[in-house]
């Protein structure tokens, strides 16, 4: 496994404090707009990534991250984006203009977010929590469940095509 060890980030970054994040040219029909939907009859089933050309097996921990996104307003403590088996421990994130940690886009899972304390996030957009997540795998139609429900009856490992491995939060607040 890949680490990073930052006992302290400096504080007032413009951007975000630490990001992982792939090329999109390893997720196989990707969707990184609300707009945009796949033709869920002609879709690549094949499960996993189309290369390795993203980050996985890599850590952070015992990281202080705070004071970010002085300039950029959609920054993340922690980004993750197109990877895999990513592990944040022991990592405090705090005063930020979005996020503590995001993953989005987060492909393939396997991440481990562990004994972490996130607070006093979302201060300019306040748009959800501390911890925010969302994919939008290849069988995703937005606002249409009849669509993309019926096709998860029909073949339901549908979901683990890029959530291959389940993420964990546990011992953090």
């Amino acid at each position: 496994m890949k680490m990073v060890r930052c006992p302290i980030l400096r504080h007032d970054a413009g951007g975000s404090g630490v990001c992982f994040v792939g090329d999109p040219a390893a997720v196989r029909n990707p969707l990184f707009e609300y707009s945009q939907t796949n033709n869920l009859t002609k879709i690549d089933r094949t499960p996993g990534p189309k290369t390795d050309n993203y980050p996985a097996e890599s850590a952070i921990e015992d990281c202080l991250i705070h004071g970010i996104g002085r300039v950029e307003r959609q920054p993340a403590g922690v980004q993750i984006s197109m990877s895999f088996k990513i592990t944040v421990s022991d990592t405090s994130v705090y005063d930020c203009a979005r996020a503590g940690i995001n993953i989005s886009e987060g492909t393939w899972g396997g991440h481990l977010i562990e004994r972490c304390d996130v607070f006093d996030t979302v201060l300019e957009t306040h748009d959800h929590g501390s911890f925010n997540s969302w994919g939008r795998d290849r069988y995703w139609v937005a606002n249409h469940r009849g669509v993309s429900e019926p096709e998860v009856k029909k073949d339901p490992k549908l979901p683990y095509l890029d959530a291959m491995k389940t993420t964990v939060i546990r011992d953090s607040r």
